[in-house]
């Protein structure tokens, strides 16, 4: 969502990019409504007190772009019920939820190489009231200029946890924070 390592670099950006014409919605849980408030967020909703949907359908517009940090079916069917007819749903983890929390074997692989062609190939060329699925790709990730972006412009990435590459004990508890899905901001390793 939101407060994690992707959502709270991509609200920052966008807060401090379009601070005037862009009104930012940041889905987290409530113990973090602060922290993506700081971010730029200028609304927060708490995904724990109910559908997102509900929340958002109640007194908004709809949504002309939603970004899905999660993945699966139940973040589509939200972004489908609060998205206007020519909104876009753009998504880094594509239609199953939390992808990389287990190893896939070759026929789970298939099948969810299967369902990204179908999201963002084929349902994009289908007539209908569904909304134009996006999933990111990166670019030459050895630019400088895509690398320095960010930092350039007083974008600062929010880091939760740090540990050194020989800290063991530190690696296997910040590999069970991202696997917890609670991490607000980066775990970074430090190579030094």
């Amino acid at each position: 969502g939101a407060s994690g390592g992707i959502g709270s670099m991509l609200v920052s950006i966008l807060h401090k990019f379009y601070p005037c014409n862009l009104h930012v919605t940041g889905v987290c849980s409530g113990r973090n409504e602060k922290f993506v408030r700081a971010l730029g967020a200028d609304q927060v909703v708490d995904y724990t007190k109910g559908p997102i949907e509900d929340a958002l359908n109640d007194d908004s517009d709809p949504y002309d772009v939603v970004f899905d940090m999660i993945g699966g079916q139940s973040s589509y069917k939200t972004a489908k019920a609060i998205l206007g007819k020519k909104g876009r749903f753009i998504t880094p983890t594509g239609p199953v939820e939390w992808v990389g929390d287990e190893v896939l074997t070759g026929l789970a692989q298939l099948a969810f190489i299967s369902k990204m062609i179908w999201y963002t190939v084929i349902m994009n060329y289908i007539p209908g009231s569904h909304p134009q699925y996006d999933l990111p790709v990166p670019t030459n990730l050895k630019d400088p200029t895509i690398f320095n972006f960010a930092f350039e412009n007083g974008i600062i990435p929010q880091i939760e946890k740090a540990v050194a590459f020989e800290d063991q004990r530190g690696i296997a508890e910040a590999i069970e924070l991202v696997r917890s899905h609670r991490a607000k901001g980066k775990v970074v390793v430090s190579m030094d």
